[in-house]
């Protein structure tokens, strides 16, 4: 069965949607503001976009970074078990440094 429903475009879900992207990819930050991206979102998927320049990007990805932080620290104040955290650094065949973090702890769930 389809179900259809009403979309409203909301922006701020927008850049936060693209500054995930953003992240996952590797992407530069001024992604969102090329000529190509705006483009294919526009045509493909929502007339009404707007560009998002770099620096809005780089507000938004310390916003999202943020409420990450938030949310793992509200998780881990009311914890009853032990965490385990480890680094680990590298650099690419490409000269690109990496920093990774891991974590592991087990819960009741």
């Amino acid at each position: 069965m389809v179900r259809l429903r009403t979309w409203e475009n909301d922006p701020i879900v927008a850049r936060e949607s693209l500054v995930r992207l953003i992240a996952r990819h590797d992407l530069s930050l001024n992604f969102g503001e090329s000529a190509a991206f705006e483009n294919y979102i526009k045509t493909s998927h929502n007339p009404r976009f707007q560009a998002v320049s770099r620096q809005t990007t780089t507000c938004d990805l310390k916003n999202v970074y943020d409420k990450g932080c938030e949310s793992l620290k509200e998780l881990f104040s009311t914890c009853n078990f032990s965490v385990n955290v480890t680094t680990n650094i590298w650099s690419s065949r490409g000269k690109e440094d990496y920093l990774s973090v891991v974590v592991h702890f087990i819960y009741d769930d």
